[in-house]
C-alpha cells in the first residue's frame, strides 16, 4: 500500500469519484476537454498517492474543520473569483454529497437573464456558453461587463473605472471596482448591486431546495476585495426577494445564515492537506473526499463532548384589571391561588406599590395566598449588582424553593430585569414572573429572555438569559403612568413597526397619539397598537432567542441609544435614548438610498408627533462613533447596525463612517 500521499487542490470542474479534470475555461479556454490530471501525476510519480481535489472542495473541508464544533447541520462555502462555484458539506455523515458525476454546485454555469438599467446584456461564459451566471457576476465577468456598459451607456464614470481596471495587471482588476465602491460611485455601486442579485437568487434557490442549510460563507478574489460591501448588497437583494411563507414570519432568515471567510487563510491548502491525510480512509469508500475528524490529535487525549439542549418556554397571559376583576382566574391561577396553602416573594416597585398596594394585598388575601410584599426603589441609577445582591438576601431570607415558589416582580422594565437577574443566580436559577406596569415593560422588558445590569457605566454589561415562567400583561397599570414614561414606551413600538410591520406603523400615524393622551385606555385602537408590537417582537424572538445570530433587528435603537442614555448631559429615559437612534439610523438609511427621503420624513415627523425627541445637546458625531465601537465589541467585533430598507424592513452594514455620522445629523436638522 502506496503510504506517500499528495493533493492537489485545482481550480476547475473535478469529477471526485476520479479525479479527472471536466473542463476549466479560464485556464484552458472554451470547450476545453477533459483532461485526467489524476493518471498523468500517477504515471509522472508512480510512487506517490495522488489526489485532485476541486479547490472549492478543498476549501470547504478546511472550514469544516474549524466549525466542526458548532451545531451545524450543513454547510455551504460560495466562492466568488474566476468563476462561481459552491459545495455543501454535511455535518452528520462528515461528507460532500455529489452526483453520479462527482459535481455539485456548479451555480456559476447556470443560464440567466441579465438586466442593468432596464436593459438586457449579453455575454459569452469562460466556458464557451452564453449568458451563464459566470458571465456576469465572475471577477473576469465583472471586468468584461464593465466594459461593455462603458460602450453602451456612455456613462463617464462607467469609462473612468474601465480606464482604472485596465491600469491594473489582471489578478486585481476588481481592486477598481472596490476603490471606486468605497468612494461612492453610483455607478460602481450599481454595478456591484447589479452582479449580485443573480448570486443572492441563487442563495434564495439554494435555501428552498435545501431546508438543512444552516450556514453559507463566501470567499474567493471577487468577495474577499468587496468584503462587507459585497456581502450587504447580497443581503439587500435577498430582503427584496424573500421566501414563501418564511421571510413574512422570520425577516432574517436569509441573511442571517450569509457570513464571509476570513480572506487570505489558504483555507484550499489546508483543505488539500486534509484530503491527502484522510485519503486512505477515502480511497477505501471510494471517493477523495475526507472526513471531518473531531479531537484528532498525534498526542493521545482522552477527550469527551456533553451536548444537550434545554427546553425553554413562557407564557404571556392578557388580562385586564386582574387586581380587581373576578373574571381573571387564569392570571389568578398562575400568581399562585390555585396551589392550596401556597405563600409567595413579590417585589414591587415603590411607586407601583404607593398606587396599588393595598389592591395587591387584598388580591393575595382574597386568593389565600400568603405573599411577603417587598416594597423597593429600581430606577436606571440602582439597576446594579448591589441591587441584586439586596434581591437574592431577600431571597435567602425569605427560604425560596427551587423550584415550586416562583418569585413575582411587579413593576417597570429596570426592576424586572435586576429581578430576573437575581432569579437565574439563585441556587442556579429559581422561576420567576413578571408584571410589567409600564408601556415599555410590557412592549419590551417583559418580553424575551433577556436579564440583566448595568456595571462600571455600561448598560446591561452583565447579565443572563433567564425566562420567566408567566408574564401577565394588564394596561390598566398604565392609567396612573406619567406621560413621559408612556411617550419613552412608544418608542419601542415605533421600532417594532420600523423593523415588522409598515401597516403597524401607519396605524401609529393615525392612532398613536390618541393612544398616547387615552394613557392607552381605549381598549380597542390602544390594545391593538400593543398587541400588534408583542407580536412583532415574538416574532423576531422566538427564531433566535439566545442571539447566536448577532444580527438582530430589534437592535434597531440600540446602537446609538444605550451610551446616549447612559452618557447624556441632560438625563434622557430608555425611550427618548431609543428615538434619537431611530432618527439617526433612519438618516442614515436615507443617506445610503436604502429608505426614501419621504419615508424617512414620516419617521422623523411620527416621533416629533409623539413628543420623542430627534436631536439632543449629547447626540453629537464623537460620541455616536463612541458607540460604534462599543456595538462592534458586543457584536463579535463587526458593527452589525440595522438599518431601514424602507419602512417595515431591515439590513445590517459594518462600515458605517465618521463621516456619515455627522451627514446624517445635519440630515435629521435640515428637516423641521
Amino acid at each position: 500500500m502506496k503510504l506517500t500521499v499528495a493533493a492537489i487542490s485545482f481550480g476547475g470542474a473535478v469529477n471526485a469519484h476520479t479525479g479527472e479534470v471536466l473542463n476549466s475555461g479560464p485556464l484552458w479556454g472554451p470547450h476545453s476537454r477533459p483532461f485526467d490530471m489524476r493518471a498523468r501525476l500517477m504515471a509522472t510519480s508512480p510512487d506517490m498517492n495522488w489526489i485532485v481535489v476541486n479547490d472549492i472542495t478543498s476549501a470547504l473541508l478546511a472550514h469544516a474543520r474549524e466549525m466542526a464544533a458548532e451545531d451545524l447541520r450543513r454547510l455551504t462555502l460560495v466562492t466568488v473569483s474566476t468563476g462561481a462555484g459552491a459545495r455543501t458539506y454535511d455535518f452528520r455523515t462528515n461528507t460532500v454529497p455529489i452526483n453520479d458525476q462527482g459535481l455539485q454546485g456548479e451555480f456559476g454555469h447556470i443560464p440567466i437573464d441579465f438586466f442593468f438599467r432596464g436593459r438586457l446584456v449579453e455575454q459569452r461564459c469562460d466556458c464557451g456558453e452564453q449568458n451563464h451566471l459566470n458571465a456576469f457576476c465572475s471577477g473576469r465577468g465583472i471586468v468584461r461587463l464593465a466594459e461593455e456598459l462603458a460602450r453602451r451607456e456612455l456613462d463617464p464614470e462607467a469609462q473612468s473605472l474601465v480606464q482604472a481596471m485596465h491600469a491594473k495587471p489582471d489578478d486585481t482588476k476588481i481592486d477598481a471596482l472596490a476603490f471606486a465602491v468605497e468612494n461612492v460611485s453610483p455607478f460602481a455601486t450599481e454595478l456591484l448591486h447589479s452582479v449580485t442579485r443573480p448570486v443572492a437568487r441563487a442563495m434564495v434557490d439554494l435555501l428552498t431546495f435545501d431546508a438543512e442549510v444552516d450556514r453559507i460563507m463566501f470567499t474567493g478574489g471577487v468577495v474577499d476585495v468587496m468584503g462587507e460591501r459585497y456581502l450587504q448588497s447580497l443581503k439587500e437583494h435577498l430582503a427584496a426577494q424573500r421566501m414563501y411563507q418564511i421571510s413574512d414570519r422570520d425577516p432574517s432568515f436569509l441573511h442571517r445564515r450569509l457570513r464571509l471567510a476570513a480572506p487570505g487563510n489558504y483555507a484550499g491548502l489546508r483543505g488539500a492537506a486534509i484530503a491527502a491525510s484522510e485519503s486512505l480512509r477515502a480511497l477505501s469508500q471510494g471517493s477523495y473526499f475526507g472526513r471531518v475528524r473531531r479531537n484528532k490529535s498525534s498526542v493521545k487525549i482522552a477527550s469527551w463532548t456533553l451536548q444537550a439542549t434545554k427546553t425553554a418556554s413562557s407564557q404571556l397571559v392578557r388580562c385586564h384589571a386582574f387586581l380587581t376583576s373576578e373574571g381573571c382566574e387564569p392570571v389568578s391561577d398562575v400568581l399562585g391561588a390555585g396551589a392550596g396553602g401556597s405563600r409567595r416573594l413579590v417585589i414591587v416597585d415603590a411607586t407601583v406599590d404607593r398606587l396599588y398596594g393595598d389592591l395587591i394585598q387584598e388580591f393575595f388575601q382574597r386568593h389565600r395566598v400568603a405573599a411577603l410584599v417587598v416594597p423597593m426603589r429600581v430606577n436606571e441609577g440602582a439597576k446594579s449588582l448591589p441591587t441584586v445582591q439586596r434581591l437574592l438576601d431577600e431571597m435567602e431570607a425569605y427560604g425560596v424553593t427551587r423550584r415550586d415558589e416562583p418569585v413575582i416582580g411587579i413593576g417597570g422594565g429596570v426592576l424586572l430585569d435586576v429581578l430576573g437577574l437575581a432569579a437565574s443566580m439563585y441556587r442556579r436559577g429559581i422561576p420567576y414572573i413578571r408584571v410589567p406596569t409600564t408601556l415599555l415593560a410590557l412592549v419590551d422588558a417583559g418580553v424575551g429572555a433577556k436579564v440583566g445590569a448595568n456595571f462600571r457605566g455600561h448598560k446591561n454589561r452583565v447579565g443572563a438569559f433567564h425566562l420567566p415562567t408567566h408574564t401577565i400583561l394588564d394596561t390598566t397599570f398604565l392609567k396612573t403612568l406619567p406621560q413621559r414614561q408612556l411617550r419613552s414606551g412608544m418608542a419601542e413600538i415605533i421600532k417594532m413597526a420600523l423593523i415588522n410591520d409598515d401597516d403597524l406603523f401607519t396605524r401609529l400615524e393615525r392612532d398613536g397619539l390618541t393612544a398616547l393622551q387615552s394613557r392607552f385606555q381605549d381598549f380597542d385602537k390602544a390594545d391593538a397598537i400593543v398587541e400588534t408590537a408583542i407580536e412583532g417582537m415574538l416574532l423576531q424572538l422566538a427564531s433566535n432567542l439566545w442571539e447566536d445570530d448577532l444580527e438582530r433587528p430589534v437592535d434597531l435603537g440600540h446602537t446609538f441609544g444605550p451610551i446616549l442614555e447612559m452618557e447624556a448631559d441632560v438625563k434622557l429615559l430608555h425611550g427618548e435614548a431609543v428615538a434619537l437612534d431611530l432618527a439617526v439610523s433612519a438618516a442614515l438609511s436615507c443617506h445610503r438610498s436604502l429608505m426614501k427621503m419621504s419615508d424617512f420624513v414620516r419617521v422623523l415627523r411620527l416621533l416629533r408627533t409623539l413628543r420623542l425627541p430627534t436631536s439632543h445637546s449629547s447626540c453629537e458625531r464623537h460620541l455616536l462613533s463612541r458607540a460604534l465601537l462599543e456595538a462592534s465589541r458586543h457584536r463579535g467585533g463587526h458593527q452589525r447596525v440595522p438599518l431601514l430598507n424602507g419602512i417595515g424592513s431591515t439590513v445590517f452594514v459594518n462600515d458605517i463612517t465618521s463621516s456619515e455620522l455627522e451627514a446624517s445629523l445635519q440630515l435629521i436638522a435640515s428637516v423641521k
